[in-house]
């Protein structure tokens, strides 16, 4: 208060408040003499008077499991979903559940950890339709150091990265084309087959957040921060296998969205359990589903596509 007299907007300030309010002329003056002069019992008395707890409300924005607990003191809590709607309360984590024992069970649900591990190739197609136009999408893998990917678009063109050792190449229609190294950066990491399995090469730090339920299954939630950037993954309780990633994005305005990316109907190929469905949303209510065609472990693959 006191350094805040030294500028001219402030003194001007304290002039149109003494006029505006009426207030006394030596309000000012006095002001800290009068502050130093309120007691606590003072402040107390007062705040019985016009605080009327009944009258109040605490808003609180956030992971709800952040605070539930230390807000239960003041009152019954109401919780909201990020659209307004009333949901229900966290669901606590059972006790010995944290992120490495979520990410143990989803490697057991997808044929265990081993199996993961052992496979020597893999090739997956995918295929969705969107407003007339075939996409498709194939992944081929030659563990643990050839990778090749590509993205079909049909008349907006084809997208390929290609991982051959130590080898990056992205092509846009057959022509390579070079990147910045923070864009390379981020491809490289997106060349794995199940991320999860990287996150400690990549420094991914994971941690298990509360319950939720998906479809009438209860799913453990994890918070996955790859390098400040934070998502959110649910894992059905039973299978142990992942359902959803949830992102939240604030655009330019503020205004914040969340995009789900779903993970459906699971299905054993060659003894590793595979999403049939990938549900990507593109623009409310459209959704892009992608939908395994065909998925190959341990075949014969082309060692071509790693030489493009």
């Amino acid at each position: 208060f006191g350094r805040s007299l030294e500028r001219p907007s402030t003194l001007a300030s304290f002039a149109l408040n003494t006029y505006r309010y009426n207030l006394p002329e030596d309000y000012y003056q006095n002001y800290l003499i009068k502050l130093a002069a309120v007691s606590k019992e003072d402040v107390l008395r007062v705040a019985k008077k016009y605080l009327a707890a009944e009258g109040y409300r605490i808003t609180i924005v956030g992971k709800s499991a952040d605070f539930s607990k230390k807000v239960a003191a003041f009152g019954p809590i109401t919780y909201y979903d990020f659209e307004g709607n009333v949901t229900d309360a966290p669901i606590e984590l059972p006790e010995g559940v944290n992120a490495e024992s979520i990410l143990a069970n989803y490697f057991k649900g997808l044929g265990g950890l081993e199996k993961l591990q052992s496979i020597k190739t893999l090739e997956v197609s995918r295929e969705a339709s969107i407003q007339g136009i075939n996409l498709k999408s194939r992944e081929v893998f030659s563990f643990p150091n050839k990778v090749y990917k590509l993205q079909d678009m049909g008349p907006m063109g084809k997208i390929e990265t290609i991982k051959n050792e130590g080898t990056f190449k992205f092509m846009q229609n057959g022509m390579e084309t070079p990147l910045p190294e923070d864009q390379l950066a981020d491809i490289k990491k997106e060349m794995g087959w199940i991320e999860e399995l990287d996150y400690a090469k990549n420094g991914v730090v994971c941690k298990a957040v509360g319950m939720d339920e998906i479809g009438g299954k209860s799913v453990y939630m994890l918070e996955v921060n790859n390098n400040g950037d934070i998502s959110i993954d649910f894992f059905d309780v039973a299978s142990g296998l992942k359902l959803r990633t949830q992102e939240t994005s604030t655009s330019e305005d503020g205004e914040t969205s969340v995009q789900n990316v779903d993970y459906k109907n699971y299905i054993d190929k060659g003894g590793i359990m595979m999403p049939e469905i990938i549900s990507i949303p593109v623009g409310l209510p459209m959704n892009l589903e992608f939908k395994l065609v065909d998925a190959k472990v341990d075949g014969k693959v082309d060692a071509s596509l790693f030489s493009k």
